[in-house]
């Protein structure tokens, strides 16, 4: 009885972490499947009619939905997790050989990450202005021709900046978590045998941070995936933006939901970016982790 007893409660303790995932994980997920086969908009929210496969073949037969922006989204997502690598990479080298000061200069570091999405796009509404921002001021300054937000490639650059900006720490923070687990006898017996430091990177360093900076670039690939808030506020949301060069799929679907009103359009959208990202990341994995 006193073991039937204490299984018993093992179910007990679990049941409102189970409810929990059924209310707001399980439950959200079937029924935004079930709306991507759907006709659903504001008006019929609950009763829309079942309209098949429509949403899907509207989304990739028009090129101006699905396919264009999921090239922007690609391209963005390629663009930043690269640069966070290598900057936060870099970043963590230079700090791992300073033995004064290490907290301060970590925590300074991290600071971009503190600020919110939302503040970034409107700054970098200010600082990239044509006229009155500070980026075009010093380029025409020194002789060069200002970056505008009306050119698509500029307009996808300043938003990627602004995302590489606040997220690098996350990379350093990781690179430098994985330094710091690195014995030190290994890079000591390295030392002894005369490599020199490049070639501590190339044969020593980098093999060990391979696990920890793979788990990295999926965790940020799959952030990256979902960007809305800097793209949508930083060019989407004003006056004159290119029209689709900062398009991610979260701006689609935030456009196809709360302009359009086609919600079983925006479902099918992202069970689509579902699928593209899980193809994605198993690429990644088996790439990087050789899983």
């Amino acid at each position: 009885m006193k073991r039937i007893s204490l299984i018993d409660l093992r179910y007990v303790l679990v049941l409102p972490v189970v409810l929990l995932l059924l209310i707001f994980t399980i439950y959200p997920f079937i029924f935004q499947i079930y709306l991507s086969f759907t006709g659903a908009s504001i008006r019929n929210y609950m009763t829309a009619p079942l309209i098949g496969l429509q949403n899907y073949s509207t989304l990739l037969v028009n090129p101006g939905h699905f396919w264009s922006t999921m090239r922007v989204t690609v391209l963005f997502v390629t663009i930043v997790v690269s640069a966070e690598l290598l900057l936060g990479l870099a970043m963590a080298l230079l700090v791992f050989p300073l033995t004064k000061g290490v907290r301060t200069i970590v925590t300074l570091l991290v600071l971009p990450m503190l600020a919110t999405p939302v503040f970034l796009g409107a700054i970098g509404r200010l600082v990239f202005h044509s006229i009155v921002g500070v980026v075009p001021y010093y380029f025409k300054a020194v002789g060069l021709p200002a970056p505008m937000m009306s050119d698509p490639a500029h307009a996808l650059l300043a938003v990627a900046i602004l995302d590489i900006w606040q997220w690098t720490p996350f990379m350093f923070l990781i690179s430098h978590a994985g330094l710091q687990a690195i014995p030190t006898e290994v890079l000591d017996a390295a030392q002894v045998d005369g490599a020199s430091g490049l070639n501590q990177l190339r044969y020593v360093i980098l093999p060990l941070l391979r696990l920890v900076l793979s788990v990295a670039i999926i965790f940020r690939t799959m952030d990256a995936f979902k960007t809305f808030d800097i793209p949508y506020i930083l060019s989407e949301g004003g006056p004159g933006a290119p029209v689709g060069a900062t398009t991610t799929v979260s701006v689609l679907t935030y456009k196809l939901m709360l302009t359009y009103d086609q919600f079983g359009q925006a479902a099918a959208l992202v069970v689509l970016l579902l699928v593209v990202m899980n193809l994605t990341i198993n690429r990644l994995s088996k790439y990087l982790l050789g899983r």
